[in-house]
Parts: C-alpha cells; sequence; structure tokens
C-alpha cells in the first residue's frame, strides 16, 4: 500500500493531508516564522501516528510528497532577498520605476486604494535605481538588431558591479522575447567576467527565458521578483529535503503552483509557488463539484485571509488578467483568487482618523503572537478572540487541543482596543467584530459574483478552511446560495486540493499573429506559422517532463490563447478549440470562441470585427493524467444525532442579540444521516460547525456537511 502526502504551509497553521489506500487524515500544526521544517516534520509524524506508523515507515511507503508554502508572500513582505542588479537597454533603465499606470495601488483592496490617493507613494523597489545599469544595444518590435551590444562597455560596468556585493543580476532588454540574442551573450560575458573576481559563479536571470512575453514592465518585473525569491526558496527545499532524506524518503517533492499544477522542485519557478495554496484548494474543489454542484462559489477562511474563487459548469477556471504580486504586476499565469484579509488571526482596530469606525484587517496576528487568547503576547483582539468571547469556541479543545485559549485575555484585549474607545460593553463589541467582519465577506463574495454575470443564489457554496465552518452561515446570508457545502477535512482543504493537482507545466510565447485581418476581414491562410510556435512550445514542454514520466502517462496538452481586437487595448484569454491550424473552418473556430468570450465579458457593443483579430500571446498547458482520489463512503445511520450530544452551553448569537442554552455536538461521533437544526454548535478536531437558527445540517455518505436555510 502506498501513500500521497501535501503539505500546504500557510500564514498561522501548517496543514497536513495523507491519502493512504482508502483512507485519508489530516493534521495541523502552528506555522514557525523563522523555520517551515519544524511544522513541516511535526505534520507528517502527526498523520503518521493517526494511521498507527512511524514516520519512517510512512515515508518508506510514499510515491510522492506535495509542498505548497506562503514563503514567497512572506519574504516580499519583509523584503529579505539578495541584492540584485538589472541590466536594462540604456534610455530605458526606468521603465520599472515608472511602472504602468497608477501601479502604486496595484496590490491594494479597492478601500485601501481609495484612502491612498491623497497620499500615494510607489512601492520601495526591490532593486534600487543606483544597481540598474544601462546596456548598449538595441533590437526592433521585430526583433531585428538595430545596435549590436556593446561588450566593452558592458565589461567595464560588470567591473563596477563587483566590488558592489552583488548577488544576482537580471537582464530585460527591449524586444528580448522576439530575439534572445544579445541576453544569451550578455549572461554568457557575465559568467566569464565574475568567474574571474568572485569566489563564486554570480546567477544570471534572462527575462527571454523566464517570462518570454510581450510587456516591458511585467516581462521585467516577473524576472525580478523570481530571482529575489529563488535563493531563500532554494535554502528551505534543501534543507527540507534533506530531513525527508534523512528519514528514508526517496520520492519526489512536488511544489504546488499558481497555475493549478505541480512540478518537480527542480522544475517549478520560485515565482510560481506564490499563493500555491489557494489555487489548490479552488483545484481540489473543482474536482468535488462534480459530484455535488456545476456552480459552486469556493470560500476559504483561513488564519490569516479569506479566499474565493468561482467554478462555472462547464467554463475553465478563469486566468487573472493582470495578475499583482505583492505590489507589482506581472507577466505569469495565475489562477485567479480573489484574497483579502480576514481570516481568524485577522486583527480587529479602530480608524479614529474616520470616527472610530471598526475596522478589519488586513494585518494578522500570525501564529506568534497570535490572537490574543494564545497567551502568546498578543494584545491587540482578533476575530478568533471575538468567536471566543461569544461562546462559539471551546478553549479547551481549539486546534485538536494543541492551543488552550484564555478567555480572559480575549476579554482584555477586547475591552482595551474596542468595547471601552467605544464606551459599549465587551460583549457588543465582540458581537460587532463578528458582524463586520461577515458582512465583508459576504460582500467580497457578493461583488465577485454578480461583477461577473452571476447570480450567487444560482450556486453552492464550499465553506473550508479552519474558520470557514464557524462562519459560513452568516456570510451567506447576504448571498442566499442555494445550499452550503462543508468537509470532514474543511480545515486542510487545500491540502487536499493539492492531491488532486495534475503534473504539469505552462510555457509562454508572445509573437503577434493575425488571425483576422482588419477592414477586409480575411482569415490567415498562414497554417505552418501557427503550428510552428504550438510545436516550439509542446517540444520544450516534452524535453521538460522527460522521457521516463512519458513512458508512464501520456501527455496532454492545452492551448489558450491571448487575443484582441486591433485598435482596442482589452487582451482575451481562451481556451483554443484547435491546438493545431489546417483549414479556414479551423482559424473560425477559433475566432468564434474569441468573439463569444470577449462579448460575455465586455457587452457584445464592444466588438470590433473590422479591426481585425490578433494572437498577442500564446499558452501551452502540458499535462500528466492524475491517478484520481477517491473520497471514503461511511455506513448510513438513523437522523438523529443525539449519540453525539456532548454538553449544552451558553452561546451569544449576534441576530438573537441574547445567550441561549445550545446543545453541542462532537463531530467524530456523527454518522452519515443525521440532522442538527441550528442553534447548534458541532465541534471537530481542527474547526468549529456554527449553526444558527433557521439551519440544517446533514451529514452525507462522506460526511460532507450540508447546510440549508429552513423556515
Amino acid at each position: 500500500m502506498k501513500a500521497r502526502i501535501q503539505v500546504d504551509v500557510g500564514g498561522t497553521f501548517t496543514d497536513c493531508l495523507v491519502v493512504f489506500g482508502d483512507r485519508i487524515v489530516n493534521a495541523k500544526h502552528p506555522t514557525s516564522p523563522h523555520s517551515p521544517v519544524e511544522p513541516f516534520m511535526a505534520v507528517v509524524t502527526s498523520c503518521a501516528d493517526k494511521l498507527n506508523l512511524k514516520l519512517e515507515e510512512l515515508l518508506r511507503m510514499t510515491l510522492e510528497i506535495r509542498y505548497a508554502t506562503n514563503l514567497a508572500y512572506n519574504q516580499l513582505l519583509e523584503r529579505k532577498g539578495p541584492n540584485l542588479a538589472l541590466l536594462a537597454t540604456a534610455g530605458a533603465e526606468d521603465a520599472i520605476y515608472v511602472g504602468k499606470g497608477v501601479h502604486w495601488t496595484d496590490g491594494l483592496y479597492n478601500k485601501k486604494r481609495r484612502e491612498i490617493y491623497p497620499s500615494a507613494q510607489r512601492p520601495v523597489p526591490l532593486i534600487p535605481h543606483s544597481r540598474c545599469i544601462g546596456i548598449r544595444e538595441r533590437l526592433d518590435s521585430r526583433g531585428n538588431v538595430i545596435r549590436p551590444l556593446d561588450e566593452e562597455h558592458l565589461r567595464d560596468l560588470l567591473n563596477q558591479l563587483a566590488t558592489q556585493g552583488v548577488e544576482g543580476i537580471v537582464v530585460s532588454l527591449l524586444w528580448s522575447f522576439l530575439n534572445p540574442v544579445h541576453e544569451l551573450r550578455i549572461q554568457e560575458i557575465i559568467l566569464n567576467e565574475f568567474s574571474k573576481t568572485c569566489l563564486h559563479a554570480v546567477p544570471v536571470y534572462l527575462s527571454s527565458k523566464v517570462a518570454p512575453i510581450r510587456g516591458e514592465y511585467q516581462r521585467t518585473m516577473t524576472t525580478i521578483i523570481n530571482a529575489y525569491l529563488k535563493p531563500t526558496m532554494q535554502d528551505e527545499l534543501v534543507n527540507i529535503s534533506s530531513h525527508l532524506r534523512r528519514r528514508g524518503y526517496r520520492g519526489p517533492l512536488l511544489m504546488v503552483q499558481n497555475n493549478g499544477r505541480v512540478a518537480d522542485v527542480w522544475r517549478a519557478t520560485a515565482l510560481a509557488t506564490y499563493n500555491g495554496g489557494p489555487v489548490s484548494g479552488l483545484m481540489g474543489s473543482l474536482q468535488l463539484a462534480k459530484q455535488y454542484s456545476s456552480k459552486v462559489i469556493t470560500s476559504d477562511m483561513g488564519g490569516t485571509t479569506f479566499d474565493i474563487g468561482i467554478i462555472s459548469g462547464n467554463s475553465p477556471l478563469p486566468h487573472k488578467l493582470q495578475p499583482v504580486i505583492d505590489h507589482w504586476s506581472v507577466g505569469a499565469n495565475m489562477l485567479e483568487v480573489c484574497s483579502i484579509g480576514a481570516g481568524g488571526g485577522t486583527i480587529v482596530r479602530l480608524n479614529r482618523e474616520q470616527g472610530n469606525i471598526l475596522e478589519i484587517g488586513p494585518a494578522s496576528a500570525g501564529a506568534v503572537p497570535g490572537p490574543a487568547a494564545y497567551d502568546l503576547g498578543g494584545i491587540e483582539p482578533t476575530i478568533t478572540d471575538a468567536d471566543l468571547v461569544l461562546g462559539y469556541l471551546n478553549p479547551e479543545s481549539f486546534a485538536g487541543g494543541k492551543r488552550r485559549l484564555n478567555r480572559e485575555r480575549a476579554i482584555r484585549a477586547i475591552r482595551n482596543r474596542i468595547a471601552g474607545p467605544l464606551g459599549i460593553d465587551v460583549i457588543e463589541a465582540a458581537s460587532q467584530i463578528r458582524s463586520t467582519i461577515d458582512e465583508l465577506m459576504g460582500h467580497t463574495i457578493l461583488n465577485e459574483t454578480i461583477t461577473r454575470g452571476h447570480d450567487p443564489r444560482e450556486f453552492t457554496l464550499f465553506a473550508y478552511g479552519g474558520a470557514g465552518p464557524t462562519h459560513c452561515c452568516d456570510y451567506a446570508r447576504v448571498l442566499e446560495p442555494a445550499r452550503i457545502i462543508t468537509f470532514p477535512f474543511s480545515p486542510t482543504f487545500c491540502a487536499l486540493g493539492g492531491v488532486f493537482l495534475q503534473y504539469g507545466q505552462t510555457y509562454m510565447h508572445s509573437k503577434p499573429f493575425m488571425l483576422r485581418s482588419p477592414l477586409e476581414g480575411v482569415f490567415t491562410d498562414d497554417y505552418p506559422g501557427f503550428n510552428r510556435i504550438v510545436s516550439d512550445l509542446e517540444s520544450q514542454a516534452l524535453e521538460d517532463i522527460g522521457l521516463s514520466l512519458m513512458e508512464e502517462r501520456p501527455v496532454d496538452f492545452i492551448l489558450e490563447l491571448d487575443l484582441k481586437f486591433n485598435g482596442q487595448v482589452h487582451v482575451k484569454r481562451i481556451v483554443s478549440p484547435r491546438n493545431n491550424i489546417g483549414s479556414r473552418a479551423d482559424v473560425e473556430a477559433i475566432y468564434n470562441a474569441f468573439v463569444n468570450v470577449y462579448s460575455r465579458s465586455f457587452s457584445p457593443f464592444s466588438l470590433y470585427p473590422e479591426g481585425g483579430v490578433m494572437i498577442e500571446t500564446f499558452i501551452l498547458h502540458a499535462m500528466l493524467p492524475q491517478e484520481p482520489v477517491v473520497l471514503p463512503a461511511y455506513p448510513i445511520g438513523s437522523t438523529s444525532a443525539a449519540r453525539a450530544l456532548k454538553e449544552r452551553r451558553d452561546v451569544f448569537w449576534i441576530h438573537e442579540a441574547r445567550w441561549l442554552s445550545t446543545p453541542v455536538y462532537v463531530f467524530n461521533l456523527l454518522q452519515a444521516s443525521n440532522i442538527i437544526e441550528g442553534p447548534a454548535i458541532v465541534e471537530d478536531t481542527y474547526t468549529t460547525y456554527v449553526l444558527p437558527a433557521g439551519h440544517r445540517f446533514t451529514l452525507d455518505c462522506h460526511l460532507a456537511g450540508i447546510i440549508e436555510r429552513i423556515n
């Protein structure tokens, strides 16, 4: 019997889920702000214990370990990266500092954008202006050399950089994605020159390799961020791999990527790991949607963020049109997940400049010091503190009993920071905290669905994450979804999602290709030109995947295209109905697919067929089929949940505005087909289900909780 392990490092907890035959076990451990190795090994050990195995035994029987990490996010947040230099075409050195539009608002929530305009400041660059060097060379917009590379001038500049402690060099030249000849020559010269003056080779990052796409700002920032993240991530992964090898693991370590795939650790780029955890939750929901609903809104409330995704029938998952990492627009191929700072550890403050209104996040208390109730030195109130004060959480069994909560500390934090300044009592303050964050999350989902042309009442809401089942009934009130579904592994749902991911990589190439000519509206007959671009991407993919893996499983290819009407600025990505073209009918199929997607997104009145249609970028996804994971099924019991009743506890229900003696059930004692009607509390090992009055909770054969409104 073989096992598959998925570890997901979040801002507050590190999650692990192990699929072992027909069993699925999970575990959580507080994330360490200093080293991911300790919580990584701790959660895997906890899962081994639940399987009655020693850690070494489990690792020897493990086929693969998949890993999602938030290290990229933390490193950018703390600005702890190497000293980099940027080599750009002379005359274009300031492109990343000028930015693109109002780029100082990139990465901010809408509310923060409105607040920042009066005192707008550009983000601190990852590479200071003093280490941005102009190189004498130039290509034209077709990739032709119009100014040869001045190699002597380059060598003089490199000698200056060698004395500045540069730890990496980014090369991003104009139009290099069409012709990388100068970037490749610069790399060759750098490696030769630095080997003469330095004890180690300075890594060189070429934009033509990292992000061969149109858009100089995005291409350069993609390459810079990748270079900034790589050394630290490399150290982390080497450390984890060493610990696993010492314990007997001999399989691959696969990285979860934000394109919804996994790749070997030596194939994945550092930037591709950014936001991998929430994306794996979205992909896991995509698989489970086949069993529960064709239209699903995903909601993941963890300790730090609240992440939202939309699955609509047979439509492909949307990619971010203008992906942003930290404060910079990048040219990455990222699945779209909307995130706001609203988790169990989110800090609540009063905004004194706006009349002491309650402000939720985005700052988080993290794992250390954590909420005030953790009793680790935190003094600011969080969502977890409010839930504890109101009686929803059991202080003795939080996080599987690994963290005892101090209710008095939570009361003190809310009294000192919120209730006192507002002149209200602690319970009213805690109620306002809970209702404010639930309204924030609910209206964020409402905005995401309505602006995409969806009616949330037609959707099923998936609620997961450690705090998802605790808040889902209240943040769903404004949505009125068909039903809410939770899962027995909701607290580690993103880890489960990682198990569903296919092995694969994404390859992009920007090359203008006229699909339909302007004015005359003639469809292209350059079939070899189109097919040659796709063939080159396929060859690169097959080379990267390797012969051994291809012999085990065939490679599936999905082609996506970024298209636009000439004369318009909006680019729209579609899944191409043809990977190769050989007739006018093939070209028309691509054109019609683009017109349909474009009109849905921007209205039929925005169509401009007389301008012609241009393909800007070819995107090829190469994937290996994944062995399906089957959810365990449990015997059907009676509808009565009496055997799982633990006690009655006083809980302050905010919509009734009063304390009620509330039944508390133990989730592990429930059976499939049990029904519980609110108000009620259901305590699981790593989460708590909060069921207000007017809600019915029914367990299906997989122990998924179906929550429906009742009159």
